[in-house]
C-alpha cells in the first residue's frame, strides 16, 4: 500500500473556514513534517502487525491515519458534469488539497478524453 505524502503545515483562516493560508514559520513545518513521518509509521508497523497476526484487513486499517492513507476514487458522469465538478474544485476556495488532487484528476481525464476523441468511429 503506498503512503501518501506528508501534507504541509498550512494555517486557520480567520475567516474563510475552507481556505488554509501558507505558513513560512519553518520550526512548525519541521515539527509537522517530524510529526506526520512518525504517526505514519507507527501505525503502519501496527497495521502490518495486525494482519501478521490474523486481523482481517478491513478492521487492521482502523489504526491507519486517514489523511496520510492513500486512497482511490471511482466514478461516472457525463462529460458536462465532469467540466463542472472540475471547475468547482479548481476555484479559489476550495480547501488546498481538494483542488491540487482535483487539477491532477483533471489533467488526467484531459488525456483520456484526447485520446477519445482520436480513435477512429467504430461505427
Amino acid at each position: 500500500m503506498p503512503q501518501a505524502e506528508p501534507r504541509e503545515a498550512r494555517l486557520q483562516d480567520i475567516t474563510n473556514r475552507q481556505h488554509s493560508p501558507p505558513n513560512s514559520n519553518t520550526e512548525l513545518q519541521g515539527w509537522w513534517l517530524n510529526a506526520q513521518v512518525s504517526h505514519q509509521n507507527s501505525s503502519r508497523e501496527l497495521y502490518e502487525l495486525a494482519l501478521a497476526k490474523g486481523i482481517a484487513k478491513e478492521v487492521a486499517r482502523s489504526v491507519l491515519p486517514e489523511g496520510l492513507t492513500m486512497s482511490r476514487m471511482y466514478a461516472s458522469g457525463s462529460l458536462r458534469s465532469w467540466i463542472h465538478y472540475t471547475e468547482l474544485r479548481c476555484d479559489e476556495a476550495t480547501q488546498a488539497d481538494t483542488a491540487r488532487s482535483q487539477t491532477v484528476s483533471a489533467r488526467s481525464s484531459l488525456s483520456t478524453c484526447r485520446q477519445l476523441f482520436r480513435q477512429p468511429s467504430q461505427h
